[in-house]
């Protein structure tokens, strides 16, 4: 069983490419189990987390997805 949960969306400042992207190359690659996993948004080093602004939009981007490729 193929597993990959540590993967981030641009939202983190340090990843590129779509969700969408991410999700179809983990299929193409086999991958069975796969998850998101952003850097929690903190008041020190913001450039590389998630900010608490978007943090309900991220949140939302994920669970549409989640239904999109059940």
């Amino acid at each position: 069983m193929r597993i990959d949960l540590h993967n981030h969306t641009t939202k983190c400042n340090h990843a590129t490419g779509t969700i969408d992207e991410y999700i179809q190359r983990a299929i193409e690659l086999g991958v069975d189990i796969y998850g998101f996993s952003e850097h929690a948004p903190m008041n020190f080093d913001p450039y590389y987390r998630l900010s608490f602004e978007d943090m309900s939009c991220y949140e939302q981007d994920i669970l549409t997805y989640k239904q999109i490729y059940k």
